[in-house]
């Protein structure tokens, strides 16, 4: 009995001090300077993971990420603008055609293209490529649809959901895009959507995370933080590599 007491006591005074210490982590988070980036409304399992990687970056060296979701290309123009603090992540080429907008320069992830055509036609796409009469459709603001090069007609839809549309009902008979986005405008069921996707990749991209000029000084921390976390995953995805062939 009483050991159980002491047990009581104890418990009687950790989950207060749990509970403070728990509501203080909120309290300095909500206290951190807030850095708001834009991202495309097009939100997939990449988005989100990138999403965590930069939330964690941030708060390591003092700031609480808050994202805005706009439309790509909306996006795209307003951060470069400097009507916020940057954008949550691009390929690198975008650097070239927005000089406001400044690398921060640790790969993120990769991003492959492919051609996706309607079930049943993909025998016609032989050499789509040089086929002047086709209509090519791509997302507003996906630069690597948007600087792949064809001899067709492109023509920009505002979301993947638009274009898979579009490509169902014949209104374009190709569809430039990656497949994440792909997977969720078609609930992860492109069969069902009666899409094809044609076997080659057209190109492969890094991705990167981009701030607005006016926030220079920050690229050397941020590169950083987004280093180590790089290393840290390299380490465990080793360790586990070790420990499979111990098996």
């Amino acid at each position: 009995m009483r050991r159980l007491h002491k047990v009581n006591i104890g418990c009687a005074v950790l989950l207060p001090w749990l509970w403070f210490s728990n509501l203080l982590q909120v309290a300095n988070a909500q206290q951190l300077p807030t850095f708001t980036v834009t991202a495309s409304l097009n939100q997939t399992a990449l988005t989100i993971q990138i999403e965590q990687q930069l939330t964690q970056a941030y708060r390591a060296i003092g700031y609480q990420l808050n994202i805005q979701y706009l439309p790509a290309e909306r996006s795209l123009k307003m951060s470069s603008q400097g009507k916020f603090d940057g954008e949550l992540f691009r390929i690198a080429a975008v650097g070239q055609h927005y000089p406001q907008l400044l690398q921060v320069p640790v790969p993120l992830a990769q991003v492959q293209l492919y051609a996706f055509v309607k079930a049943g036609r993909e025998h016609e796409f032989g050499l789509w490529q040089q086929d002047a009469t086709l209509r090519i459709g791509f997302v507003r603001g996906f630069k690597m649809a948007e600087l792949y090069e064809v001899a067709g007609h492109k023509t920009m839809v505002n979301t993947p959901g638009q274009a898979v549309q579009m490509l169902q009902q014949n209104k374009i008979d190709l569809l430039l895009e990656d497949l994440q986005s792909l997977h969720e405008a078609t609930a992860g069921d492109e069969q069902g959507a009666n899409l094809t996707r044609l076997p080659d990749v057209l190109a492969a991209e890094e991705l990167f995370h981009f701030v607005h000029q006016r926030h220079q000084h920050l690229i050397p921390a941020l590169t950083e933080q987004l280093r180590r976390q790089s290393e840290g995953k390299k380490r465990i995805k080793s360790a586990s590599g070790n420990g499979g062939d111990q098996k």
